[in-house]
């Protein structure tokens, strides 16, 4: 659905985030790019 991420416009696709949820290591890498947090990218 290139619609959707066209109005969304997000630079992580849908099935990726999917996949971020099942691996809460992926998950936390890409949210922390995302999102600057306090935690370290690398997260120790």
């Amino acid at each position: 659905m290139p619609r959707l991420e066209r109005k969304v416009r997000i630079p992580v696709g849908p099935r990726r985030i999917v996949a971020a949820f099942f691996d809460p290591d992926d998950l936390r890498r890409w949210l922390g790019a995302g999102t600057s947090t306090t935690e370290p990218r690398d997260g120790g």
